[in-house]
């Protein structure tokens, strides 16, 4: 099974109000927690490669500019949206694993 596959599988359950046995969660989670490094991995490669954006934006010829004036610019970036990207899907792995722990606590 693929991270994808998984994560759909997850927001299909969540969206029709599927009722999904402790077991499963736990099963799920321990899958999620396998993709969870690599994809946090990812994540601060890509928070590396905007910050070089960032930094050649605050400095570009179009005279020196702040950092917060370089942020704003860096926004229109692909490489914003790649980070923002993989952002949100490290933090929903991480709020399905934390949804695992509560569903697996009913079983006991």
């Amino acid at each position: 099974m693929t991270l994808d596959t998984l994560i759909q599988a997850i927001d299909s359950d969540l969206e029709t109000g599927k009722l999904v046995k402790p077991e499963t969660w736990i099963d799920r989670s321990f899958l999620l927690s396998r993709f969870l490094e690599e994809e946090q991995i990812k994540e601060a490669q890509l928070e590396v490669a905007l910050a070089k954006v960032i930094e050649g934006l605050s400095v570009s010829g179009e005279g020196k500019v702040n950092m917060t004036q370089a942020e704003n610019r860096a926004k229109k970036e692909p490489e914003w949206l790649k980070w923002k990207s993989q952002l949100a899907k490290v933090r929903k792995m991480e709020n399905y694993i934390s949804a695992a722990k509560r569903h697996a606590s009913r079983m006991y």
